[in-house]
This record gives structure tokens, sequence and C-alpha cells, in this order.
């Protein structure tokens, strides 16, 4: 699942995965990804969780995601560089993050 709030960005990444066959549903923000998350949470293998979302920030949407699936991987991404809060709930799952320009 990819969980961008950037318009333009979202079904870019998108598209890049489903080109390598990847399950690539889209999320505007933070509860329309939880939404269709808890609709079906054994679909998604990783979610690409963006910090800056509308609706709950990207930290407070994936402890809601391990809520629901505990073992949820998900790759941050973010354009600054603070990874206090990310830290925090690494212990959840697999988490890795990167930051973009």
């Amino acid at each position: 699942m990819v969980v961008v709030g950037d318009d333009a960005g979202r079904p870019l990444v998108a598209a890049m995965l489903r080109s390598y066959r990847a399950n690539s549903d889209a999320a505007a923000g933070s509860y329309a990804a939880l939404t269709a998350f808890r609709a079906t949470p054994e679909r998604d293998d990783l979610v690409l969780l963006d910090m800056l979302i509308p609706g709950l920030s990207g930290e407070e949407t994936l402890v809601e995601l391990r809520r629901v699936r505990a073992d949820v991987r998900a790759l941050i991404i973010k354009g600054y560089n603070e990874g206090e809060g990310i830290t925090r709930h690494a212990g959840g799952g697999p988490l890795a993050d990167t930051n973009v320009p």
C-alpha cells in the first residue's frame, strides 16, 4: 500500500510498484489507508508511508496499522530529518526509513 499525501507523487509510486508486480493500492491520507487496510489486512506485504499525510500523522497511522496487524512492514518516507518518532515504534516489526527531496 502506498500512503503518500502528494497527489502527483502517489500515482507515480503506485505505478512503479505495479511494474514490479507488487500490490500497489494507494491512499491519500491516514483514514483512507486505515479503512482499506482494515478491510483486507493480509493483502499488503509492505506499506510505503509518508510521515506528512492528511489526517493522522504517519507515526500515528503506523501505530494504528500495527494494531490491526502487528507484523506489517513499513518503509517510511519523509522530506525532513526527524527520526525519533519513527524509532519509537521500530520494535513493532520490520521498519525502514528514507528521506526524500
